[in-house]
This record gives C-alpha cells, sequence and structure tokens, in this order.
C-alpha cells in the first residue's frame, strides 16, 4: 500500500439537526443518549480513522521491508524510497467551535492522532508521512440537500464552497513530491485551499478555492458580506496567529 485517505464520515445528519435547533451540548433530541450523540458522530470517523491508519502503516513497513530485502539481493541501484503517505481530512473545527461540541472533539482528536504518529514514526525512523488535510466548506450531495441551494455558516454553497475533487487534485499533487519534502509534512496540518494556491490549482469549475484564513471569507462569516466585496482574497490571517486562537496553551 502506498497512500491511504482517511475521510469516512456519518454525523452529517444528526450535526445538521443540532446546528438547525441551535442545541447546546447538553441538550439532547428525544431519542438521544450523550453516548449515542458521541458514537453517531465520530465512531465511524474519528474511530475507524485510527483502525484504518494502523493496519495501513503496517501494510506499508511490510512492503517497504520487502523491498529493502529485494534490493539487498539485487545488483543494481536502487532509486529512494518513497515513503507511505497516510492523509488524515480532518476540519478547522478541530482548532475553533464548529457545530457542535462533539464535532470538534472528533476533528481535534484526529489532528492530535496526526501529530503523535508522526513523532512514533520518526523515533523509529519509520518511512510513512502522515498528516491532516483542512477542506473548507465542500459541495457535497449531502451538503447541498441540506443547506438547500443557499448558505452554511454564513457561507453561500454556489460562491464559497470547494467540490470533494479539490481535495483530491491537491493530494494528488503532494504525492509526487520529493521524499525530503514528504517528510517535512509529516504530522502537520494543511489547508486545502492554500495548498491548491501555492501550486497554481483551480477547482473543476475553474475558480481559484478562498482559505477560511482569507479576511474575505472570514468578513463573509460574520455576516460583513458588502465590507468583504471590497477585501481582496489574497490577506490570510497569518499561521502564527492562528496558534493563539487553540485553547491549548
Amino acid at each position: 500500500m502506498d497512500i491511504l485517505v482517511n475521510n469516512v464520515y456519518a454525523g452529517v445528519d444528526t450535526l445538521a439537526e443540532h446546528y438547525k435547533q441551535q442545541r447546546s451540548y447538553w441538550e439532547l433530541g428525544p431519542d438521544e443518549s450523550p453516548g449515542i450523540l458521541w458514537d453517531s458522530v465520530n465512531r465511524v470517523g474519528l474511530r475507524n480513522h485510527y483502525i484504518c491508519s494502523v493496519l495501513a502503516t503496517r501494510m506499508m513497513l511490510d512492503y517497504r521491508n520487502e523491498l529493502n530485502q529485494e534490493v539487498g539481493d539485487s545488483s543494481k541501484p536502487s532509486e529512494p524510497q518513497r515513503p507511505g503517505l497516510i492523509f488524515n481530512i480532518s476540519s478547522f473545527g478541530g482548532l475553533q467551535h464548529l457545530f457542535a461540541v462533539v464535532y470538534g472533539v472528533g476533528k481535534c482528536a484526529i489532528d492530535r492522532m496526526t501529530a503523535d504518529m508522526a513523532v512514533e514514526l520518526k523515533e523509529r525512523n519509520k518511512s510513512v508521512v502522515v498528516m491532516s488535510i483542512w477542506p473548507g466548506l465542500v459541495r457535497t450531495e449531502q451538503i447541498k440537500r441540506l443547506a438547500g441551494g443557499t448558505e452554511v455558516t454564513g457561507l453561500d454553497i454556489n460562491t464559497h464552497s470547494e467540490s470533494p475533487e479539490l481535495t483530491g487534485r491537491i493530494i494528488a499533487v503532494i504525492a509526487k513530491e520529493s521524499q525530503k519534502d514528504l517528510m517535512a509534512r509529516s504530522g502537520r496540518t494543511f489547508i486545502v485551499a492554500d495548498v491548491a494556491n501555492n501550486f497554481g490549482i483551480r477547482d473543476i469549475d475553474g475558480r481559484a478555492p478562498v482559505s477560511f484564513r482569507s479576511y474575505k471569507m472570514l468578513l463573509h462569516m460574520a455576516g460583513w458580506k458588502r465590507l468583504a466585496a471590497f477585501v481582496p482574497a489574497f490577506l490570510k490571517v497569518p499561521y502564527l496567529l492562528l496558534k493563539p486562537a487553540s485553547p491549548r496553551f
């Protein structure tokens, strides 16, 4: 195995209902319990991301050990070994409150899993790279249905969203990078729109994606749409200022 993309999720309808009803974490639906809510949001996503990452890492390491043995038995010069790649699809909700507490906990855990797996892989000098990927608002069929063709979290789904294919495009570009560059990415988090802009990648409709670090995007989310119209999309909140936004010390 060369690449694993962890993107399975089953909590959209549950989160949409809580978001629509503006429920706080202690307010549950008539057929819900804290455990049921947790499992409906995080069991399929977070739990399976961990399981699949463990099993994929074992497969990647076994395969590369076999390659090393084959090269050792050959007189031909070997090319630099490509690392295995694990992409964990996560969210801005791991940094700041978004939708519901149970959502943010799951996304924060995925990013923590990414960082900690990278630590253990580097300690053992293993050729596997793990990184978190943060898409923006993604135009999946389910999101379009729930949005009713209008807005989600203050954003117009027709003009301030990304196609699912955009994430695939940036993953394909990252996967072609050199071993040195890939290893430097391990344990870190990358925003889809920022990677796309860095590589000149366009979405399937030809538009350049707007990062949620963009002041233009943030003004839209805050409801300042007229002001946002005059702000260029390339003006962004520096990554250095994102760290204080995290609740971590």
